[in-house]
């Protein structure tokens, strides 16, 4: 008679269920979780910029596009489908919400169904503990797919669904080591004992076999015992002869396949530094550069193109790849110093280019002796400094020598000295110091200065105004290149007029758009609609009879800045492109256009708040404005607006009678009040 010993590690596989799914292989499988996360990371850190209409422009949602990324390759790689739901604040798009691709569901709408364009008949919903949100419309997500050729519709063939295999067995051998170590690391052991022994006795014996042989506590503890004659023989063969390593060594190897991951990257182990950079390299050559083509082409004709702006990747900047560049051009060097032609050095190294016959002879531009003074000087570049995703860097503003700053300037003013006064740093942003140093002598009390400071802390732009300070910036940035240029070469004694004459291009389509907004939010409120044609020849009436006051007013602001550049330039013998333009900054730089975006932004609310009033009391109804003052810090100590705060129009509109902006900056609004 035999008894079969079965080890606890062996009862533990038994109980224990496979892999459902690939998010639980995510969890599980610590090769598929690197190699996912490794292909993630690498499509957020490639560097990105943002055109409109070839300009350049900003990434002005509030969700940081790096992260979408992430999240979105994340997803795709998992289920084969990424979903962003567009977040709103009112009719304006903020930010992005990743949804859960587990949770959601895409069906189709078949009636009105257009084969060409599927998307436009997809409809989107979620499920969550049993709850369903939704449906959303394709104006309402944007949706990322994987190809599939199952269906056309709904999640496609995700990477991790085709190496579930691989993870299954690479989990099994990890569940069999596991639990074969955790419970005793004993194998399957049968023990034959005389066949005259009774059940009792068996029994007995088999308890106390147990207590004594399994565990690990009891794996080398001598153990003695009394019988006959007993035999064992052990079934479960040694996990040498398992050929473990050889079946993990598969499992990483169809992973790393199916998700195109090398296994240099994902083993530390696996190879030495140079084919590890180079598996690195063909990483984002072969995976990562090919993958952005997905991400562009969905994001531009989803997101970016009806905005009328367009999203390109950069893969060009990644050091690695400039690194590459490096080296193939000092081969090429090498290859033609040899005497190897040109053109067959690129075939050889890979280069794309247009061939150049080498037997035509190539025209040369004859070299022209120039004046020095008609040497065109090189274009300043005023775009602001970038972070590896692209986007600007936030102000950095809490330093103490902001403090210093000001604290100074503080004590002149007591004293009754000039303001004036010379001030450098090498930790306040250069902009900042042109701006506060051109602001700074038309303080007039304690409070001018803490302010202006405080305005240089604040956060720029909302969300809400970036794409009127977007269009702002750009424009200033060309228009002072184009002026620094014509200073320099001493080609211009004074502004002209007619400088800012194209201004109203670049600003005209964010106003009109915004005082429509609030024009629509005070019809749904008071049910009293205005016709769209007549609302439309009421807002440009009211922009045609303000953009001339703007640009005389920027226009005499900046003349009298460009002024003193130029009777500095004569005063020193001339300046430098460089120099002309950084003493240009505080009329074309970022806090320019910060203070143009913000102020004409209140000013259209308030023009259409008041558009909205006159039409009002043309149909009998009492209609009165109320002063609001914007809710934060630098409002509330402002001894301009917050005494207007809540009070009517009879208050203050002797002085502000268009309403809010009180002064440059301001935040405030203007509501409406239906009298009884």
């Amino acid at each position: 008679m035999g008894q079969v010993s079965l080890p606890a590690w062996v009862e533990q596989l038994q109980t224990q269920d496979k892999l459902r799914d690939t998010a639980e292989a995510y969890k599980k499988v610590p090769m598929l979780y690197r190699a996912i996360n490794l292909r993630a990371d690498a499509i957020s850190s490639v560097p990105f910029r943002v055109e409109r209409n070839g300009e350049p422009s900003e990434w002005y949602f509030k969700t940081d596009l790096s992260e979408l990324l992430r999240e979105t390759e994340i997803s795709l790689l998992l289920t084969g489908a990424a979903f962003w739901l567009k977040i709103m604040r009112g009719r304006v798009l903020v930010g992005f919400k990743v949804m859960n691709p587990f949770t959601m569901m895409v069906t189709l709408e078949t009636k009105g169904l257009n084969p060409a364009n599927l998307l436009e008949s997809m409809r989107f919903s979620q499920s969550i503990n049993g709850q369903t949100f939704g449906p959303w419309t394709s104006e309402e997500v944007i949706y990322f797919r994987e190809s599939s050729y199952d269906s056309d519709v709904g999640h496609g063939l995700a990477p991790a669904q085709v190496a579930m295999q691989a993870c299954q067995q690479a989990y099994y051998l990890e569940r069999f080591t596991g639990a074969f170590f955790e419970h005793g690391a004993q194998p399957i052991t049968i023990v034959s004992v005389p066949t005259d022994t009774s059940e009792t006795e068996l029994k007995r014996f088999s308890k106390n076999w147990i207590d004594k042989f399994t565990g690990v506590v009891n794996a080398f503890r001598p153990s003695f015992i009394r019988g006959g004659d007993i035999k064992t023989t052990v079934i479960t063969p040694p996990l040498k002869d398992l050929m473990l390593p050889e079946l993990t060594d598969r499992a990483i190897t169809e992973v790393a396949m199916a998700l195109n991951v090398p296994r240099t990257m994902l083993e530390a182990s696996a190879a030495n530094y140079a084919t590890s950079m180079n598996d690195r390299l063909s990483f984002y050559q072969e995976t990562i550069i090919p993958r952005l083509s997905k991400y562009r082409q969905t994001i531009n004709n989803q997101l970016m193109n009806p905005l009328g702006y367009e999203l390109i990747f950069q893969p060009e900047a990644l050091s690695i790849l400039q690194e590459d560049e490096a080296q193939r051009a000092a081969s090429l060097k090498l290859l033609t110093d040899a005497g190897v032609p040109l053109n067959d050095g690129m075939i050889i190294l890979g280069y794309d280019y247009e061939i150049v016959p080498t037997n035509v002879p190539t025209y040369v531009e004859p070299i022209v002796a120039v004046k020095p003074t008609e040497v065109a000087p090189t274009p300043v570049d005023m775009t602001p400094l970038e972070t590896s995703n692209g986007l600007p860097i936030p102000d950095q503003v809490q330093t103490k020598d902001y403090t210093l700053w000001r604290r100074k300037a503080e004590k002149r003013l007591l004293a009754n000295k000039s303001l004036d006064f010379e001030f450098s740093s090498t930790e306040i942003d250069v902009e900042d110091l042109a701006w506060i140093r051109y602001n700074l002598p038309e303080c007039k009390s304690i409070h001018d200065i803490k302010h202006l400071f405080e305005e240089v802390k604040a956060v720029g732009v909302n969300d809400a105004e970036r794409p009127l300070y977007n269009s702002i910036y750009s424009y200033l940035r060309k228009k002072g290149n184009d002026l620094s240029l014509i200073l320099s070469a001493g080609q211009l004694s004074e502004l002209p007029p007619e400088f800012f004459s194209d201004m109203p291009d670049v600003m005209v389509s964010y106003l009109a758009s915004h005082m429509q907004d609030v024009l629509l939010s005070l019809q749904d409120r008071y049910t009293v609609d205005i016709d769209d044609a007549l609302e439309q020849s009421l807002i440009n009436k009211q922009i045609d009879a303000y953009m001339p006051k703007l640009i005389k007013g920027l226009t005499d602001t900046t003349a009298a800045l460009v002024k003193t550049v130029i009777d500095r330039a004569r005063e020193n013998g001339g300046m430098t492109n460089d120099e002309i333009m950084a003493q240009l900054l505080p009329a074309f730089g970022k806090r320019r256009a910060e203070m143009i975006a913000v102020t004409e932004y209140t000013r259209s609310a308030s023009k259409a708040t008041s558009i909205y009033q006159e039409y009002l009391t043309d149909y009998g109804i009492k209609a009165t404005r109320v002063w609001n003052t914007e809710n934060d810090e630098i409002s509330r100590k402002c001894p301009i607006c917050a005494p207007l705060n809540g009070k009517t129009e009879d208050v203050w509109a002797e002085k502000y009678p268009e309403g809010a902006p009180a002064h440059p900056r301001c935040r405030c609004d203007v509501s409406i009040k239906i009298g009884r």
